[in-house]
Order: structure tokens, then sequence, then C-alpha cells
């Protein structure tokens, strides 16, 4: 028996190719929207410096393997850092945070500019602009290179001077 299009089952189905596309294209909004787009990125697996990693826009978290980092970081934008522990993980070299918008979670560093990468400042942490910096099990060296106006370290963490 051969089935015969009436008007009736054809609006149904072209309702029904309309409410499928309609889907798709909300598949497609909910999947390429900016929050979808927040990943992990590991360094060095996927990127092969943390700098790297920071400036990719879609990385919300930037894991960092064991290792000693020797590079100039600066995050200008909210992000979760975290490393494999402070006496594992060593950013060798300054990390600076800034713009108010900012907030960066620090988790499981070790940060020693004692020898900086050429053309690094020699302060491990600066923090700038109304940034705001959350650490967790950090150690930092040479902190007697962090300058005034920047922050101060204390054993519960960071607090900005005025």
């Amino acid at each position: 028996m051969k089935h015969r299009a009436t008007a009736g089952s054809l609006r149904f189905m072209t309702t029904r190719t309309n409410s499928l596309r309609a889907i798709a294209w909300l598949t497609l909004a909910i999947v390429f929207s900016p929050q979808a787009k927040a990943q992990t990125c590991d360094v060095p697996a996927q990127y092969p410096t943390v700098q790297a990693a920071v400036a990719d826009p879609a990385c919300s978290t930037v894991v960092v393997a064991a290792g000693n980092y020797a590079e100039c970081i600066t995050i200008d934008r909210t992000l979760t850092l975290q490393g494999a522990g402070p006496a594992c993980t060593i950013l060798a070299g300054p990390l600076s945070v800034e713009g108010a918008d900012t907030e960066l979670t620090l988790l499981s560093f070790g940060i020693d500019s004692t020898a900086p990468p050429s053309g690094c400042s020699t302060a491990p942490l600066a923090v700038t602009d109304g940034a705001t910096v959350y650490p967790a099990d950090m150690v930092a060296t040479n902190v007697g290179g962090i300058q005034p106006g920047s922050c101060s370290v204390y054993a519960d963490g960071f607090e900005a001077l005025q």
C-alpha cells in the first residue's frame, strides 16, 4: 500500500522539519557559547609554556605538571592556575596579575624569581590595577623583591597595599 501525501501530512512534515532545525540551531548555540568553551588546559601536554595556556581564552583552568618553568607570566583575565604542589611545580620567574576584573585562583605552586629569565621583573608576584589573587598551598621565594604598591605576602595569603 502506497502512502499518499495530503495537505495535512505535508504541513506536519514541514512543521516537524522546522522543529528539528530549531533544535539543531539551539544545540549549536549551547555547544559554542562562551560558557561551553571553558576548558581545562594542560602544560606541557597541550601547551609548551604556562603563558601560552594563559593566553588562550578557551582555558578557564590551566593545570601545570611538575617541573621548573622559567618564564615571565602575565595574567589579565579570570582563571585558575593549578600546580602539582609548591615543591613540585615552580614558576621560576615573576607572575604578574593585572586588571580590575581579574581573579586568579593560584593552587599548589612555588614561585621563585631569585634568578628570573632575562627581561623579567625580580618581584615574584605583582598584583596590580585591582586584580585579586586567591592563593592556596603556595610558597613564594625571594619575597623581598615584592614592590610596595603591588602586594605583600602574609602567612595566610596576600593583602594589597594602599
